[in-house]
């Protein structure tokens, strides 16, 4: 039983096959694409969500150092902690150039 394919069957046998291969080939590289967009498209959603999640709290801490900074605390402070004193003309020195 030996079985002999004749020359264009055996040429149409291996374009089958080719062809096969590379469907499969096709298909597996249309999967890694998709697979590697979706990872994409899943970290851009992830940096998206941190920028505004930074925006925010670059916000509030902008916010919080304009309250720091307001001239009422700071004038609080510096008399409570360290006993300065509002400028007064009376007891306020003028210098002379000699």
């Amino acid at each position: 039983m030996n079985l002999k394919l004749s020359t264009p069957l055996r040429y149409g046998l291996l374009i089958n096959l080719w062809l096969i291969v590379m469907v499969l080939g096709t298909a597996l590289l249309l999967v890694r694409w998709q697979y590697t967009s979706r990872s994409l498209f899943v970290a851009l959603e992830k940096s998206g969500n941190m920028g505004k999640q930074l925006a925010s709290n670059n916000a509030s801490a902008l916010a919080e150092r304009r309250t720091l900074a307001s001239p009422e605390r700071v004038e609080r402070m510096a008399s409570q902690n360290l006993s300065m004193k509002t400028v007064d003309p009376s007891v306020t020195v003028y210098l002379t150039k000699p």
